[in-house]
Parts: structure tokens; C-alpha cells; sequence
């Protein structure tokens, strides 16, 4: 699997290659999550792993999802969660979905067949599955069943719905190979955009929708206006077909990938080709990232020295123009600026502003961060607000930044402010992030965190009588200390944490009690499960909590929201396995039956 930015593209030449191992075995598909910081892809190795990618193409491996029992084909990400994504694999006749804070299969759903290609709708209530059979079938992802299935009489490829889910396209080989649009959620056939000569393989929008790009096996590319559909280009560079096409996030290039060792890349609006990029392997896959110009491919593979076959990333980059672009930007506010303070709050302003514009910055934010730090001493709140979020953004784009914070003690000091009762509530949010950034960042960086009192902070948070998005950020930033770092799960527990986090479940419609909502809640069952799983003592401080088991029980039968339903359902699984555990269960479902009988007789 290979990974390539750049500050601009003009042509191959500037960009540096270099190989990073992956997977175990061949990688056969890849994508970015909508955040465009994790790169999910799938190997025959039948595990699915997550890497953060910063902007600067440095990697860390960051969750192995296992579960599948053949090669992975497929991985698409919820279109708006950064952290949810589903997969289908090889004969398997399933998709599995997958949250990757706590690294588990949410659900799984049965399919009618082997699975091929798979695609969101943009409200993320389905999800369109294409088999080998030729069979589509519409997943309701809030049910978490197949609501529909609509067999064709030819083949079928890969498949995405429009901007507004009004329509799905679908790849197929009919009449020769065309594009067929259909109106959803009814699926009739409103449009078929012939282009090929060959079986359609792959297909991929801009951002805008403005494009619609198609591949297949003749080898040529079609760029179709989505207006009047209307093929207005032909890139016919390829030799062998085409499997996979994706566009920048500017809508400016489009890179195409097929059955031989190269990668193109097109200029849309010109039609100009960047040339092919060589490459060791055919890329089984292709995308560029959401939010910047970096390209990722996927399929390489190599042995070790013992003869072990992994897969690899390639990262190709070049990164000369970005340090000119972040220093000119700080100089031209700072020459109008005389006092050092002033100068310090415009390069944070500056830098936070950059990165919400998907602004490449340089790989060293240390000063950055140290600037950031002492502006979380500063008697304005809003200042302190913005540098708090901040060395969280630095913190995920930089390696640079984590050793930055350490010597800054950022830790110390947003632990600081929030014992010292701050009162404005955007600055706690931005504190409790920031404290949970600093839990994933780095094993140092969550154990100074600890030490410093944050476990106590964050726990102080998941009050139900505090602000949902508090208790929201709190939690998040629990879950978060206690995946990366173990000693935290140990100090977790032993500070109360999961009857505070049971107290959470209690909350939800028609459930008379003041708990956390349905984000919170959801939280709090991935916090329990990773405080609890594994450990019998600590599955029987959850059980012994007021109204866990109650709470768990109701979760598990709500409709509402099927991610909830399958975390609490894993929970209370595992409750069950322990002996110690039945009574509670035994007496929470007496008390549940005897409110439904209750309930009846009224």
C-alpha cells in the first residue's frame, strides 16, 4: 500500500517513494475515514487495520480489526463518523460493522451472498451491497438487517449513491458495458450512461458531485458530467482494465489505478496527464485523501528475510513548499504586530486557521505548542479556548508536537485550570479533549496525564448532572487513555470509574432518569467494555452498580440505535459468562418483568 503527498501536483518527478509494511499478506483495498487522519485497508491476511496518517505522511498503526475468515475486499467508513467503519470479505456472506475506538465488530449482518463492493448512503442509514451473485442488497444500518434485495440478469460492479441519495449507480456489464442510475430508495432505473465497450468495473465522484468518472475492462476512462450526462472525456492511457479511479478533494486531479505496475493521474479540467508513476505492484486499489493532497494505493507486497509474505504502504512525498507558506503567513500578521503576547496569539490564531483550511504546515510545530502553552495562562478565555484546541490539533498532525507538550507540561497545566473551577464552558470542553488527546498521543504523554490528575478530571465530568457535551468529551477521553495506555484501565477502575460510567446508561427516552444521551451512552458502553472485559472483579463491580444491569437490558432492546444495541448486548454477554454475576441478572430481570407486568395491568 503506498501513500503520496504533496503541497501541489504538477508532476511525478519531485515525489520521494518509501515502502512501510503494512500487512502480513497482499493489501486489497483501502480508504480514508472523513476526517481524512485514518486510513483503513483490508489484506488477505482477513484483518482490517487502521493507521493514522498525519499530514505529513508519517504513519502510526493505531487498531487491528479482526474477525473475518477470508481475505478482506471491501472497506468503506461511515460517511461522517471518523470512527466507524464496515467491511465485507472474500466467500464470506456477511458485512461487518466495526468501531474502532475499542477495536469490535458492532454487528454483523447476513447477506445473500458473497460480498464485492459496498457503498454509504450520505445520511449513513444504508449501505448497498453488490455480490458475486449479481445481487444488490440495501442494508438498513440502523436495524442492522437487509431491508431490500434486487437481483440482476447481468453483472454487477462497484456501485455509490448520489450527493443526496436520491439515486445509486451501479457498474455493470450490460449492453457492453454501461453505468446504470437508479432512483432510490425504489430502485428503478431512470438513466444508463454508455461510455464502454467492456464490462464497468469501478466508478468515483468529486466532492461536488459536479463528475463522475467510470473504468473498466476496455481499459478507458469516462468523465461524465453529472448534469446532463454527457461523457466530455476519454482517458485512454491504460493498457489492461481499470479497477479503481478516485479525485482529489480539490476535484482538480483524478487518479487511476489498474491491472498493471502504474499509477495515472489526470488533470480534470484540462484533460493533462502527470504521467504514470512506476510502481512494484499493480495497485489493487486507490484514493486520495479528504482534506489534502495525499494519495494512497493499495496491493504491494514483499517477503521478509525469514520469506514472510506483508503487504506495504509507499509513502511518496514532497514537502518543500509548506515550511515557506506557514512562515509567510506568520510574518505578514507579526509586522504589524509589536508586543511579543500579540505576536503569540496571531501564530496560534494563524496555525489553527491554517489547519482548518486543510493548510499544509511544517513537520516541527514545537514552537507552536510551546506558544499554545502559555497562552493557556492567559486571563482571556477565548484565548485560552483556541489554544487548548490547538495543541490537540498540532498534537494529531505532528510527532514533533507530543515531545513539544511534554516539556511545555500541558498536561499539568490544563489539569491546573480545571481544578481551579473554571467556569467557562467551551474552555472545559477544549480541556477535556485536549487531556484525551494527550491519552492517545503517546504512552508518555497518557501516563504524565494520569499523573497529573487527569483520570480525576475526566472522571469529575461524567457527573449526569454536568452538560451532555461535557460528559461526552469526558468519556471520549476516558475510552481514549484507557485503549492506549493499560496502566490507565487499572487506575480507572480503581478510582470508580464504571459505577460513574453505569450511572450514564440510565439516561435515553422514556426511561425516567437523569443519564447521559445516546452519544454519551454509547461512550460509556465502550468504556465499560474496555474496564471491564477480561477482569471477573471488575464485571462484578458493574453488575453490583445501581441499575446496571436494568440499564443494559433496555439497551439491549431499543430499536433506535443498532450500535447501541450490539455494545450493550456484547456487555451484558459477558456479565453472563461470569457465575458471580447471575444473581444481579436474575433480580434485574425479575425487577424488569414484574414493571411489565405493572405496566399492563394499568
Amino acid at each position: 500500500m503506498g501513500i503520496g503527498s504533496a503541497a501541489d501536483v504538477s508532476t511525478w518527478k519531485d515525489w520521494k517513494s518509501k515502502a512501510v509494511k503494512s500487512h502480513r499478506r497482499k493489501v486489497y483495498t483501502l480508504g480514508w475515514n472523513a476526517e481524512g487522519k485514518r486510513l483503513a485497508s483490508g489484506s488477505v491476511d482477513q484483518s482490517v487495520r487502521v493507521t493514522r496518517v498525519d499530514d505529513h505522511c508519517g504513519v502510526k498503526n493505531e487498531a487491528e480489526l479482526r474477525g473475518h475468515s477470508d481475505g478482506v475486499t471491501n472497506v468503506s467508513w461511515h460517511p461522517s463518523h471518523p470512527d466507524k467503519l464496515a467491511s465485507i470479505a472474500g466467500a464470506e456472506k456477511s458485512m461487518r460493522f466495526w468501531d474502532t475506538r475499542a477495536g469490535k465488530n458492532t454487528a454483523t449482518v447476513t447477506t445473500p451472498g458473497a460480498n464485492l463492493y459496498l457503498s454509504w448512503s450520505p445520511d449513513s442509514h444504508y449501505v448497498a451491497v453488490a455480490n458475486r451473485d449479481d445481487v444488490v442488497s440495501i442494508i438498513d444500518a440502523r436495524k442492522m438487517k437487509v431491508a431490500h434485495k434486487y437481483p440482476f440478469k447481468y453483472q454487477v460492479n462497484d456501485l455509490a449513491f448520489s450527493k443526496d441519495g436520491s439515486k445509486l449507480y451501479i457498474c455493470t456489464g450490460n449492453a457492453g458495458g454501461q453505468v446504470e442510475v437508479h432512483s432510490f430508495p425504489d430502485m428503478r432505473r431512470v438513466h444508463a450512461l454508455k461510455g464502454h465497450t467492456a464490462a464497468v468495473f469501478a466508478l468515483a465522484f468529486d466532492r461536488q458531485q459536479r463528475w463522475l468518472a467510470t473504468g473498466g475492462a476496455d481499459a478507458v476512462t469516462c468523465l461524465w458530467d453529472t448534469q446532463d450526462f454527457i461523457c466530455q472525456r476519454s482517458y485512454i492511457g491504460m493498457d489492461y482494465p481499470v479497477r479503481s479511479l478516485s479525485f482529489s478533494h480539490d476535484s482538480r486531479y483524478l487518479a487511476i489505478a489498474g491491472e498493471q505496475p502504474v499509477l495515472d493521474v489526470e488533470n480534470v479540467e484540462t484533460g493533462e496527464s502527470l504521467g504514470r508513476l512506476a510502481l512494484r505492484y499493480s495497485p489493487e486499489d486507490v484514493a486520495w485523501n479528504p482534506r489534502h493532497l495525499m494519495l494512497a494505493s493499495a496491493g504491494g507486497y514483499g517477503r521478509d528475510n525469514q520469506g514472510v509474505e506483508f503487504g506495504e504502504i509507499e509513502k511518496n512525498h514532497t514537502m518543500a513548499e509548506p515550511d515557506a507558506n506557514f512562515q509567510l503567513a506568520l510574518d505578514r500578521v507579526a509586522q504589524h504586530l509589536s508586543s511579543e503576547d500579540s505576536k503569540a496569539v496571531a501564530a496560534s490564531t494563524v496555525t489553527l486557521t491554517l489547519m482548518l483550511q486543510s493548510t499544509p504546515l511544517p513537520a516541527d510545530l514545537s514552537a507552536v505548542v510551546q506558544r499554545a502553552a502559555e497562552l493557556l495562562e492567559a486571563s482571556d478565555a477565548a484565548l485560552q479556548r483556541n489554544a487548548a484546541a490547538l495543541i490537540s490539533a498540532c498534537l494529531e498532525s505532528s510527532d514533533s508536537a507530543v515531545q513539544a507538550a511534554i516539556e511545555a507540561r500541558v498536561a499539568e497545566r490544563a489539569v491546573s485550570l480545571l481544578e481551579g473551577g473554571v467556569e467557562d464552558g467551551g474552555l472545559q470542553l477544549n480541556l477535556l479533549v485536549l487531556l484525551g488527546t494527550l491519552g492517545e498521543a503517546s504512552e508518555e504523554t497518557a501516563q504524565i496525564a494520569l499523573d497529573a490528575g487527569g483520570l480525576e478530571q475526566l472522571l469529575a465530568r461524567t457527573d449526569p448532572a454536568q452538560p451532555e457535551q461535557l460528559q461526552e468529551a469526558a468519556v471520549d477521553g476516558l475510552c481514549k487513555l484507557a485503549a492506549n495506555h493499560p496502566p490507565a484501565k487499572d487506575a480507572a477502575a480503581a478510582a470508580g470509574a464504571i459505577p460513574r460510567l453505569a450511572a450514564l446508561l440510565s439516561g435515553g427516552s422514556g426511561s425516567g432518569s437523569s443519564g447521559g444521551g445516546a452519544e454519551v451512552q454509547v461512550r460509556a458502553l465502550l468504556a465499560l467494555g474496555m474496564l471491564a472485559g477480561g477482569s471477573p472483579e471488575r464485571q462484578m463491580d458493574l453488575a453490583a452498580a445501581p441499575g446496571a444491569v436494568a440499564a443494559l437490558l433496555r439497551l439491549m432492546r431499543q430499536q433506535d440505535d443498532a450500535d447501541m444495541q450490539q455494545i450493550a448486548a456484547g456487555l451484558f454477554k459477558d456479565l453472563a459468562s461470569n457465575a458471580d454475576a447471575k444473581g444481579a441478572i436474575a433480580q434485574a430481570l425479575k425487577e424488569q418483568q414484574a414493571a411489565e407486568a405493572g405496566a399492563k395491568f394499568v
